[in-house]
C-alpha cells in the first residue's frame, strides 16, 4: 500500500466504526480535527552508500525552502475510547554538507503517518495505548558532479500514554509520549499541548519532538524533528 493511500484508509475506518457503533443508546462518537503548523528544526543524517548528507536546519531556513506541506491531527473518541491519527508531509529543497565538509543539495520529502487507539483508565487523566507509524525520507543528493537519490520506509509499532487536565472552564493541558520500534531501530515522540477551548473550536500552543533510528541495506537516517505546535481544531 502506498503512502498516498494511507490517509484515506484511517478517515475511513474511523468513519466505519462511528457508523457501526453510534445506535440505539450507545453515545455515538465526537470527532476533533486539527490542522497545524509544527515550527519544527530538522536534525539528522541521512546516507546512501558512501555519500553521507548531515543537516542541522532550523524552522526559519524550513519556511524559505518549504516547497509544500500538510499537517492535520485527527481523534474520534466514543466513551472510554479514542482513536487518534496525525499525518506530517514536508517537501524541503535543503543545503547541507558531507562529513568531510563538501557541499550537498538535496531535495526531501518527508511523509509521517500515525494511527493510535487508547483507553482511559478510571479515575484519572490517564490514557494507554498502543499504534502504529509510517515513515517515508525521499531525498535526491547533489554532491559535486555526483548526483544519488535513495527512499527509506519503515512501518513501526509502539506504545503509548497521553494524560490531560481541566485546568478551568476554558483551559486544558495534554502531554503525549510513545516508543516503539519494527522497521526501524528505534522510534519514540513526546509532546505537550496548552488548550483554550470555545464552543465548538478552539486553540493550541505546544511543543513536540520526533525521533527516528533507522538502518536499512546501504541507507541509514537518523532523523530528529523539534519545535513548537500552532492549532486550530474544530469539534463535533
Amino acid at each position: 500500500m502506498g503512502a498516498s493511500a494511507l490517509p484515506g484508509v484511517v478517515l475511513a475506518a474511523l468513519l466505519a466504526g462511528s457508523t457501526t457503533r453510534a445506535q440505539g443508546d450507545d453515545p455515538g462518537w465526537s470527532w476533533r480535527v486539527a490542522p497545524f503548523l509544527w515550527t519544527a528544526g530538522i536534525e539528522g543524517s541521512h546516507g546512501i552508500g558512501p555519500a553521507e548528507f548531515d543537516f542541522d536546519v532550523d524552522f526559519s531556513d524550513i519556511w524559505d525552502n518549504l516547497e509544500s506541506a500538510g499537517l492535520v491531527f485527527v481523534e474520534a473518541r466514543r466513551e472510554d475510547v479514542a482513536i487518534l491519527g496525525d499525518v506530517v508531509y514536508l517537501g524541503l529543497d535543503l543545503d547541507g554538507e558531507t562529513a568531510l565538509g563538501g557541499d550537498v543539495d538535496a531535495d526531501v520529502d518527508t511523509t509521517i503517518l500515525e494511527l493510535a487507539s487508547l483507553y482511559q483508565l478510571p479515575g484519572g487523566p490517564f490514557e494507554l495505548g498502543a499504534g502504529l507509524r509510517y515513515l517515508q525520507f525521499e531525498s535526491d543528493l547533489e554532491v559535486g558532479p555526483v548526483t544519488t537519490s535513495g527512499e527509506s520506509d519503515a512501518f513501526d509499532g509502539f506504545a503509548a500514554a497521553r494524560a490531560s487536565w481541566e485546568l478551568g472552564e476554558r483551559w486544558s493541558l495534554q502531554a503525549y509520549g510513545d516508543v516503539g520500534a519494527g522497521e526501524s531501530d528505534l522510534t519514540w515522540q513526546a509532546w505537550a499541548m496548552l488548550g483554550l477551548q470555545f464552543t465548538r473550536w478552539g486553540l493550541g500552543l505546544g511543543y513536540r519532538i520526533l525521533d527516528y533510528d533507522l538502518e536499512e541495506g546501504s541507507e541509514e537516517l537518523d532523523l530528529s524533528f523539534e519545535g513548537f505546535v500552532y492549532g486550530v481544531e474544530f469539534r463535533f
